[in-house]
């Protein structure tokens, strides 16, 4: 079973029929967690109000993120408004505190680089995001405190960048008219 975070921001997971504090093998757990996600090869991305992100490996244990994650301009900063998201392909996006959306990927060797940083400059609404959902084709619908846009992968010439369309500018909607939008995934 995966770790979830506890409303007290305790690090549990399930064993038989109840919830108990999550170590990995050597005892290690993480204390104060405030965002958790796990990609698609397993690996669980931990941050906590400490300003500390963790990898929780497949095999379920805990390792210090790497400094991509710590240094002063990729930093994942520690608020109620950073978010993280599940990318595809060993991907994660976090929401960044104000601070736009990061593009991380990681390799088998949980070595993570930092791929994109999308923020106002490049077409958001706004540098808050509310809600990242991926559609079936794979485009990021992307939800701020000012409106939506969707993010298309542009694969030129082996190019993993994102390119933005703002939906909110384009059809004229102000930020009035999405500041408390919710989006529901059709399954």
């Amino acid at each position: 079973h995966q770790p979830v975070i506890c409303g007290d921001s305790t690090l549990l997971v399930l064993e038989g029929e109840k919830f108990v504090r999550f170590t990995d093998k050597d005892g290690h757990s993480i204390q104060k967690a405030q965002n958790i996600i796990f990609i698609s090869n397993g690996t669980g991305i931990v941050n906590n109000s400490e300003g500390y992100t963790y990898l929780i490996t497949p095999d379920k244990k805990i390792i210090e993120g790497p400094a991509i994650l710590h240094n002063s301009e990729n930093k994942i900063i520690t608020s109620h408004n950073t978010r993280f998201f599940a990318g595809g392909d060993n991907s994660f996006w976090v929401a960044n505190a104000g601070k736009g959306l990061m593009y991380y990927q990681l390799n088998n060797k949980n070595e993570v680089t930092a791929t994109q940083k999308i923020t106002i400059a490049d077409g958001l609404p706004d540098d808050i995001v509310q809600q990242v959902i991926t559609d079936e084709q794979g485009r990021k619908w992307v939800i701020t405190n000012s409106g939506l846009a969707i993010l298309y992968q542009n694969n030129k010439k082996g190019n993993p960048d994102w390119d933005v369309f703002n939906v909110s500018k384009a059809q004229g909607f102000t930020a009035e008219e999405w500041s408390s939008a919710n989006f529901a995934k059709d399954n």
